[in-house]
């Protein structure tokens, strides 16, 4: 799985019309996603990407990690919204 991740983000670096490529590997992940995808989710971000990445997030959602690695990139994404996406977040966990 790791060699997908690699050649995900690779591709990722590349930009343009290898993003749709590195969703399409990342979705080829099966075995310990919540680490995998969210590296590739930021490695398209890094390279300017605001929308292919959004196709990750649900397989993020797994497990409680692999969600919050995916905000940790939403936050990258979209710096304006920090404060939203971190009152979601604590409302989903019961914090206030």
């Amino acid at each position: 799985m790791e060699a997908l991740r690699e050649i995900a983000v690779a591709q990722a670096r590349l930009g343009g019309t290898y993003f749709e490529e590195a969703v399409q590997v990342a979705l080829l992940i099966s075995y310990d996603r919540s680490a995998h995808v969210p590296v590739i989710a930021a490695a398209l971000v890094a390279a300017g990407d605001r929308s292919y990445f959004t196709r990750l997030l649900l397989p993020c959602a797994s497990s409680l990690t692999g969600a919050l690695r995916a905000c940790a990139v939403l936050i990258r994404a979209y710096s304006g919204q920090v404060a939203a996406i971190t009152n979601a977040l604590r409302r989903e966990r019961g914090l206030k």
